[in-house]
């Protein structure tokens, strides 16, 4: 469960690899990844409700924003929205390979809503996809990919940095908000961050 008694600040990572500085997806024992499957919003809200999301929100109302969001490009959520699933069919964690709209009306390669279920946090599920998704982005030619985040996120900040993501300094992508000076302060209190990681 995320803590959100943290301060909330925008932060912003990049990732500016290829194909050829692409880790290896080592997948954890007992599970599979897979993509988006027809009435996904399901498992999809109820990750993000357990990992704290969407507030007060219930799961119907959770799912009823996933496919007001998403809907509308459902070809491409089977094959940017990645589950992690255990082989008795329980989905444990999610993320997506997604693009946003750029202030020009550009679309922005930008990682979306990584999650992993409390109870099977430190298994790998998340490190697996994250560097599952940068291989769609890559196999794709979109790069470089960025994401928003905050420090209450902390832990998969750590994740990110571990996959190749940098911290900005500045830089920012659509129309998120770039906080860094006063995020990495609050940040620094939770994960130590190498300052060759922020540029």
């Amino acid at each position: 469960m995320l803590d959100k008694s943290i301060p909330y600040k925008d932060l912003i990572m990049k990732w500016d690899g290829n194909r050829q500085c692409l880790l290896p997806v080592c997948v954890p024992p007992g599970y599979r990844l897979r993509t988006w499957r027809e009435g996904d919003q399901k498992n999809w809200a109820r990750i993000q409700k357990e990992a704290g999301e969407f507030g007060d929100m219930t799961l119907e109302q959770t799912e009823a924003w996933f496919l007001q969001e998403y809907g509308d490009r459902k070809e491409e959520l089977s094959f940017r929205c990645l589950f992690a699933e255990s082989m008795d069919g329980e989905t444990d964690g999610v993320c997506m390979a997604w693009t946003e709209a750029g202030t020009d009306g550009s679309l922005i390669p930008s990682l979306h809503w990584l999650a992993v279920r409390d109870a099977k946090k430190g298994q790998g599920i998340g490190t697996a996809l994250v560097r599952e998704a940068l291989r769609v982005f890559a196999g794709r030619g979109e790069v470089p990919v960025f994401l928003h985040t905050q420090p209450w996120s902390y832990e998969a900040v750590g994740l990110y940095l571990k996959a190749g993501f940098f911290l900005c300094r500045s830089e920012t992508f659509g129309t998120h908000k770039n906080q860094f000076q006063e995020g990495i302060r609050i940040l620094e209190q939770y994960l130590e961050v190498d300052p060759r990681l922020c540029r």
